[in-house]
């Protein structure tokens, strides 16, 4: 019994200590919401991309939200750097949210996609090639172009860096 007790303490002991307390996530974000949507539940913008604003970052409560907008088309769920339809709304696209100790607690961005793996994305970017896509190939890929009048490429990173 004593060493039962023991075992249990232990095991006690390695689990972390918030693991215990409250989800302390903010509301659930979704693709297609409004800037304005967002910033009711984050308030103001702390930061944007340079150039546009597309790419933004959020913080409250220790928390920090990475985010894109962009134009996004809910019944195929897909979202693109142009307004192709009637149906599009510009609004939230990609997101990933940290908590005060920098761990990921929410986000529609793969953890694959790490700065590295972005960084050699962008290296090899062809704004070309980029421009023939489909609706749905620029969706997977997740590339803002973050220009004004000429084509630059951003990505937000799974481990919440922006890649230029």
């Amino acid at each position: 019994m004593k060493r039962l007790m023991l075992v249990w303490i232990m095991v006690l002991c390695l689990v972390p200590a918030n693991a215990w307390a409250e989800d302390e996530t903010l509301p659930a974000l979704h693709s297609g919401m409004s800037m304005e949507q967002v910033e009711a539940i984050w308030g103001r913008c702390a930061g944007s991309d340079s150039y546009n604003g597309n790419l933004r970052w959020y913080e409250k409560d220790g928390h920090t939200l990475i985010c894109g907008f962009s134009w996004y088309n809910p019944s195929k769920d897909i979202w693109y750097n142009g307004h192709w339809s009637d149906e599009d709304i510009w609004g939230l696209t990609d997101w990933i949210e940290f908590d005060s100790n920098r761990r990921r607690v929410g986000g529609n961005i793969p953890a694959s996609d790490s700065v590295w793996h972005v960084m050699r994305e962008i290296a090899v970017w062809n704004e070309e090639e980029y421009n023939h896509l489909s609706p749905e190939e620029e969706s997977r890929i997740r590339m803002h172009d973050i220009g004004s009048g000429y084509a630059i490429p951003a990505k937000i990173t799974g481990d919440g860096w922006i890649v230029e």
